[in-house]
């Protein structure tokens, strides 16, 4: 997911922090999501993201409990559409990208 959803001068930084993640045992991106008042994710249906990401999600991870913060965070449909109403009105995602970088 990382080469077609993030520019090519981040993509390194992605990848140290999802492995930082993993080796400090970090919450998953649902647990954020919960976390942060997003609506229940008990099933990839229940992802807020577009039908060919959650077939690629599923192909890589067991269930969504698995899903890295930053998979899930940056593979949201809204934030790859770069939907102006993210910066108006700040969601769940946006939320959790805050709290993250604070």
């Amino acid at each position: 997911l990382a080469p077609q959803n993030i520019p090519a001068f981040l993509q390194n930084v992605t990848i140290r922090q999802m492995e930082h993640s993993k080796a400090n045992n970090m919450p998953s991106y649902v647990d954020y999501h919960r976390y942060f008042g997003g609506k229940g994710i008990r099933s990839f249906a229940d992802l807020p993201h577009n039908d060919h990401t959650k077939k690629i999600l599923r192909k890589i991870y067991d269930t969504v409990d698995d899903i890295e913060f930053y998979t899930g965070t940056l593979s949201e449909d809204q934030f790859l559409s770069g939907d102006q109403r993210s910066l108006d009105n700040p969601s769940v995602r946006t939320t959790m990208i805050l709290s993250n970088v604070i």
